[in-house]
């Protein structure tokens, strides 16, 4: 296959042709007694070559994609780890590193590319060498100090030790003729970083180019256009001569909440903040890509942005389908926490945002609470329960209604509840961390944790079946128990630490990848999504399914 050149790749872009199509929702690929992926999936790196007009996703797993023209080409490597790097000449010649080994595609398969060391990472140069910075040693004040390498033929050649920095982070950049440049700290005697230092490799040792910069923190050695720029208290390129100081875009200010901007070393690109990005790649002034939320959108006129990957559960799916999904999923890949008594009635806080709560009425989604949020639950359409920073509100059905609360969960006009469930109508649980708490018409104490122990997660059927995960707060070793209430006293049912939930008589939690039915032998087989209990992660219950949400990836349980 010819390779593509940068002018043709934006001809194509700049075609209405080439957005990306309309995503359709697949079958369900779930079986019985199986955990699925259903939404997003593991966090992915968006990254990019402009010299080859190309850009590329990879991540945990030997994820690996390639954008062409208008959609992404997936190639995974063969390998369970996770990619840390790669480099992508041409859609027939790409090279990928797991952070041990690296591996070549030449447009069919991939190879592994061994060398005699593990290597840390791939870079290229605009004239198609390839080159690997091997894994390296730390130095005596925490960098490393990393060898270069060059692929020569069908083996890895040594290009270059490293420059004895006092301080290296692996800045390395090559120029086509292999023209090698490095980066780092100079210490003075008593080993203080005094400067920061680019040197260039003549074949036999390191000459430094141009002045040492003041002490700054090194931000990266890069290459834009052909020229060498390196970042150290602002931004500069080579010019043959000296250092010259290149103005770069300031963060553009006055953006509302709904509006966020993400640098890429060309600029900012803004972005609605409801995409929950957490990085952009830009080939040109329009044509931009990022990440977030499980997905990847691409914005090709420099107005619009369009998703890229298949999401069989997107936040435009029709009514029909409540009542096979949790609220969290139907209310859109963004959400970071959702309930809903139906299809017209949901409420979510966005990923995103994290400081409003919008309510779905079946047509459209309206703002209806400005507040933070930290939770929400509810029994029905008349009764939802909302934690937020300015106290706990009740929604009646018509109205959005403080609840008094008493002085303790209270400090400097901030609320302390952090967690809540709905026991039924007019009754609630809610958690403050260090306690327990019962609403039905008066505020009672239901459990106080011990010293340096944390409540995690509620849940319960009733005010005589409560249940609770709580952490212990230490430098030392952890410890963590779920417990259970049953009217008359708290009993540890286990030592894990995870979500809880209860729905239609239920309770299940979900622990690290392991997922159980408290109080009986239901069981599920472990999930391939670990949980990190210090996220934000959902665990919903169905008559027919378990869904486990952790943010951009969701996982499904058929049940039996």
């Amino acid at each position: 296959m010819p390779r593509r050149s940068l002018a043709g790749l934006l001809s194509c872009l700049a075609l209405a042709s080439c957005a990306p199509p309309p995503l359709s929702a697949p079958a369900d690929p779930c079986q019985a007694g199986a955990w699925c992926l259903v939404r997003g999936g593991p966090r992915l790196t968006i990254d990019g070559d402009r010299d080859h007009g190309t850009v590329f996703a990879f991540g945990p797993e030997g994820a690996f994609l390639r954008w062409d023209v208008d959609r992404w080409v997936r190639s995974d490597v063969p390998t369970s780890t996770t990619l840390t790097s790669a480099a992508v000449l041409d859609a027939d010649d790409a090279w990928a590193c797991d952070g041990a080994t690296a591996w070549h595609f030449d447009g069919s398969r991939w190879t592994e590319a061994l060398a005699e060391v593990p290597l840390a990472r791939v870079l290229s140069a605009s004239d198609g060498s390839v080159w690997a910075v091997g894994v390296g040693t730390l130095d005596g004040h925490g960098g490393i100090r990393a060898p270069l390498y060059v692929r020569d033929g069908d083996r890895w050649a040594l290009a270059a030790e490293p420059y004895p920095y006092c301080i290296s982070q692996d800045a390395y950049v090559v120029l086509p003729g292999a023209d090698i440049w490095s980066a780092g700290y100079v210490c003075d005697a008593a080993g203080a970083a005094r400067t920061v230092e680019v040197r260039r490799y003549d074949g036999a040792s390191w000459e430094r180019v141009g002045d040492a910069f003041a002490f700054a923190s090194l931000g990266g050695l890069f290459v834009r256009e052909g020229r060498v720029r390196v970042s150290a208290g602002g931004v500069f390129e080579w010019d043959g001569a000296r250092w010259s100081p290149i103005a770069t875009p300031d963060y553009p200010q006055g953006l509302p909440p709904s509006q966020i901007a993400w640098g890429d070393g060309l600029g900012y690109t803004t972005m609605p903040s409801s995409l929950g990005c957490e990085s952009a790649y830009r080939l040109d002034d329009t044509h931009v890509w990022c990440f977030g939320s499980g997905q990847i959108y691409f914005d090709a006129d420099g107005r619009s942005w369009s998703p890229t990957l298949d999401d069989p559960f997107a936040q435009t799916a029709p009514a029909s389908a409540w009542g096979t999904m949790p609220p969290a999923l139907w209310a859109g890949s963004d959400s970071a926490m959702a309930w809903g008594s139906g299809a017209t009635d949901v409420y979510r806080v966005r990923a995103s945002t994290g400081s409003m709560i919008e309510h779905f009425d079946g047509t459209a989604w309206s703002t209806v609470v400005t507040d933070r949020v930290f939770s929400l639950d509810g029994s029905g359409p008349d009764d939802v329960w909302f934690a937020t920073e300015g106290g706990v509100l009740h929604f009646d059905g018509r109205d959005f209604v403080p609840l008094a609360v008493p002085e303790a969960l209270v400090v400097g006009g901030l609320s302390l509840v952090d967690r809540v469930r709905s026991l039924g109508p007019g009754v609630v649980l809610a958690s403050t961390g260090a306690q327990l708490f019962l609403y039905d018409g008066a505020w009672t104490v239901r459990y106080e944790a011990p010293p340096s122990w944390w409540i995690r997660a509620i849940a319960g059927d009733g005010p005589s079946d409560l249940y609770l995960t709580q952490t212990f707060i230490t430098r030392g070793p952890s410890a963590s128990a779920v417990l259970h209430f049953d009217g008359g006293a708290w009993s540890q049912l286990s030592d894990l630490d995870g979500v809880v939930t209860t729905s239609a008589g239920e309770t299940w939690l979900a622990a690290g990848t392991r997922t159980q039915r408290l109080g009986a032998t239901e069981p599920a087989p472990p999930s391939a999504l670990a949980l990190d209990t210090f996220s934000e992660t959902s665990l919903w219950v169905g008559p027919d399914a378990l869904w486990l949400s952790a943010p951009g990836v969701t996982q499904r349980y058929a049940r039996q």
